[in-house]
């Protein structure tokens, strides 16, 4: 990643410093060069004539430099954006060959706190609604914890998306499911009741 970054910055840099697009090309800046080498070897010309092209001669050269720096500046360009490119595919498929290994000790973490074969843990995907997500986590993991040790299974709730992924055997994230969806569909009423009611509540529960 530093390495695309260093990268990033030298085509910027480059991008700063754009050298002016010159409107012929070096081919014809070449021929035109040649015709007034010839013109000027082979004519008879006055002095005047004769600085006149002198002067289109130098000017030609001037135009070959600057077609000689506009192609320089597009091959740099165009070799550091390969360099970026390439950097970055192996990048990618670094953090992915990365991924895979991050997945494969998780399975088989899992596979040893489960109790079930490798091959056999499955992963699923729920959504958990915003407002259920800290009670299906609870207090320091704790509804996860229990959520999970009484079903066999392990969960990963994602706070900022309310996806929750549960991994284990079909069985077993069957019935997480199922608790999980009872706690999402849980529904607390709020009643209000008279001084008296508070009364005979407060009685029967001090009985």
């Amino acid at each position: 990643q530093a390495e695309c970054k260093a990268l990033s910055q030298k085509i910027s840099a480059l991008l700063k410093n754009v050298p002016p697009r010159p409107q012929d090309s070096a081919e014809f800046i070449d021929k035109r060069l040649k015709d007034l080498e010839f013109k000027r070897n082979t004519e008879s010309m006055s002095l005047m004539e004769e600085k006149a092209i002198i002067k289109q001669i130098e000017e030609g050269g001037k135009l070959k430099k600057e077609v000689a720096a506009y192609t320089k500046f597009n091959e740099d360009i165009t070799e550091l954006k390969a360099n970026r490119e390439e950097t970055d595919l192996r990048v990618k498929a670094s953090r992915a060959t990365l991924a895979a290994l991050k997945t494969g000790l998780r399975r088989n973490e899992m596979s040893e706190k489960l109790g079930i074969d490798i091959d056999d843990i499955v992963t699923e995907t729920i959504v958990v609604p915003e407002e259920n997500i800290g009670e299906v986590i609870g207090s320091k993991g704790s509804a996860k914890r229990n959520i999970e040790n009484s079903c066999g299974v392990s969960i990963n709730v994602d706070v900022k998306t309310g996806n929750c992924e549960i991994s284990g055997s079909p069985a077993n994230i069957a019935r997480a499911t199922k608790f999980i969806d009872g706690i999402k569909d849980a529904i607390v009423k709020d009643i209000t009741l008279s001084d008296e009611q508070l009364r005979i509540l407060i009685k029967n529960k001090g009985a």
